[in-house]
């Protein structure tokens, strides 16, 4: 817990010496100048308060910047809030193959989707009016995702932030930044037949 400036004032005057040149009453030059310099102490004591939250990227704020460049992240439109969960999620990731792991980090980040899998065509499996996909399908997958996905403000985003805000960039690069690198990752956007690469 954090000493206040009453605190360390309190303490300076504890230890100044006893007699008559050091007055220990209150509003006397020498209480007031005690009360000054007890100031800054307290100042750096709530700093080193706050830094120590900042330590917990759920809690960053001065501190965000760098956890973003550390983890080679970009802020984009994103708010605080998903900011901080971006950088506490892959910190905490531990990456897997499993569709299900890459379903729930956007619906952590605010998406509902599906994942595809595709499988190469086999003789005997094919039946009519499927994709004849050749053999490099079989490490290929799709994110299905709503055309476009509004997120709200919510408590603890920053002034400046706009109320809602439209857009799947923060889906891409948070599902992007966990695929395995020798697979190949497509997004699919409201049921069209338009996919983007990734």
């Amino acid at each position: 817990m954090a000493l206040n400036a009453q605190a360390f004032h309190q303490a300076l005057k504890a230890l100044l010496p006893r007699g008559i040149a050091w007055p220990e009453d209150q509003d006397t030059v020498m209480d007031n100048l005690l009360a000054g310099l007890a100031e800054e102490p307290a100042r750096v004591m709530h700093q080193a308060e706050q830094l120590r939250r900042e330590l917990i990227p759920d809690h960053a704020r001065e501190l965000l910047n760098q956890w973003e460049q550390t983890l080679d992240q970009q802020p984009g439109q994103k708010s605080l809030t998903e900011r901080q969960a971006s950088v506490s999620q892959q910190l905490r990731a531990v990456g897997t193959l499993n569709p299900k792991y890459y379903v729930e980090i956007a619906r952590q980040l605010g998406y509902i989707i599906t994942l595809t899998e595709h499988q190469p065509a086999r003789a005997g499996t094919l039946c009519a009016g499927q994709p004849a996909n050749g053999a490099g399908w079989g490490h290929a997958s799709t994110v299905n995702a709503p055309e476009t996905t509004a997120r709200l403000m919510v408590a603890g985003d920053s002034a400046g932030y706009p109320l809602q805000r439209w857009g799947n960039e923060a889906l891409e690069s948070g599902v992007r930044r966990y695929w395995p690198a020798h697979l190949v990752l497509t997004f699919a956007y409201g049921g069209s037949d338009v996919t983007r690469t990734v």
